[in-house]
């Protein structure tokens, strides 16, 4: 069985807050848990200038790579191995 489909929605929103802290952490962050597939998943809105530091976020492709790693070792804390091959964007 697929261990990312025995994940409970409060599992998935846990791995979800450890990602966002380390995505934005001086930055507001809105982090929804839902099912609209057939599993529980987490998206992540950010909001790129900083109320601390009047910074505005950005990342080049290597911090996406970076970023796609990081996600995956979070997962594998969690005894989800996941290997994604679809690149990862900034909407």
């Amino acid at each position: 069985p697929d261990p990312a489909a025995q994940l409970q929605p409060n599992i998935v929103h846990k791995m979800g807050k450890e990602i966002a802290f380390v995505l934005a952490r001086e930055n507001q962050v809105l982090l929804t848990t839902h099912v609209d597939k057939s599993h529980y998943h987490c998206h992540i809105i950010f909001n790129s200038v900083s109320s601390i530091t009047g910074l505005k976020l950005s990342f080049s492709p290597s911090d996406l790579y970076g970023l796609k790693q990081f996600a995956s070792e979070i997962s594998k804390k969690y005894g989800v191995y996941y290997v994604d091959k679809t690149p990862l964007t900034i909407d």
